[in-house]
């Protein structure tokens, strides 16, 4: 075997064996109950709790499919920048962070729906909340039971409703638990009023966003096909003798990668402007209980 054949060889096994003694260094769940973790598994546990198992899995696939091309090109720049774009070109052209919020918008709107129509037949506030966790969407419904739970713990009706604002962490979650919280305050009847107003306007601005995600389909289609092909050429020019002979050196590896580097920025720019300015909240907690 020649030389270059060996050391691809061992990166590979040292990815490989790497990544098992990831796995193999972190207790099973069986262990943990007879035997106290140490602290470098304590903090390996940290690592891989915090990473999603698809990121590793797209980690993984991206360093052997590096080392590969690095194997068939003699680039080393291969090893770095195609695990990044493996991780990168997903969260740059994804709009599923928009459709999340979206959902959540939907969900406020039905739950404050059902509010309403709790609220119209004459049931105190209290356990119209408590009520309304039945009607709430897998969106919001782990912030709707633990508003549940703290009424039920028996805690002020005002604290409860900040936390379940803090919770939601939604300007739009604001303004309903604002007209829930003068509610709590005065008693009246106007409430069933303002919770009707409140979800057509959030049903509303639902209906404007996913047309506004329908119409950046296209386009973010079309941005796709190009950094696509953008990509192919760049896998390409190590295979074509007239481009890469310049950049076959250290210099020329170092200005490969300046030029990869610009491409990333780019994109990054073209998320930067696309994506949604995030809207302040109103009700910042300023120090409640937790």
């Amino acid at each position: 075997m020649t030389p270059a054949i060996l050391t691809a060889l061992g990166v590979v096994l040292g990815l490989g064996g790497i990544f098992a003694a990831l796995l193999t260094l972190v207790p099973s769940p069986e262990n943990t109950a007879t035997k106290a973790p140490g602290r470098l598994q304590i903090r390996l546990q940290r690592m891989r709790t915090g990473v999603s198992r698809r990121t590793r899995i797209l980690l993984l696939v991206g360093a052997v499919t590096g080392v590969v091309f690095w194997f068939a090109t003699g680039w080393v720049i291969f090893i770095v920048a195609i695990p990044l774009a493996i991780l990168g070109m997903p969260a740059i052209f994804s709009d599923q962070g928009e459709k999340t919020q979206t959902d959540k918008l939907e969900a406020i709107e039905t739950w404050t729906r059902s509010l309403s129509g709790l609220i119209v037949t004459g049931t105190p506030l209290e356990r119209a909340l408590t009520s309304s966790l039945s009607n709430a969407k897998p969106e919001i419904y782990r912030d709707v039971s633990r508003l549940v739970a703290r009424l039920e713990g028996r805690w002020p009706t005002m604290d409860a409703l900040q936390a379940f604002a803090d919770d939601l962490n939604d300007p739009t979650g604001d303004l309903v638990v604002m007209n829930l919280m003068l509610a709590a305050k005065q008693r009246g009847q106007g409430l069933v009023n303002a919770l009707n107003d409140l979800a057509q306007t959030v049903f509303e601005e639902v209906r404007v966003r996913r047309q506004v995600t329908s119409d950046r389909s296209k386009p973010r289609w079309n941005a796709r096909v190009v950094t696509g092909l953008t990509i192919g050429l760049l896998l390409a020019i190590p295979f074509m003798s007239a481009f890469s002979e310049p950049y076959k050196s250290p210099i020329g590896q170092i200005m490969f990668a300046g030029w990869l580097g610009i491409i990333a920025l780019i994109l990054v720019a073209m998320k930067q402007v696309v994506a949604a300015r995030p809207i302040p909240r109103m009700l910042v907690n300023t120090g409640r209980r937790s």
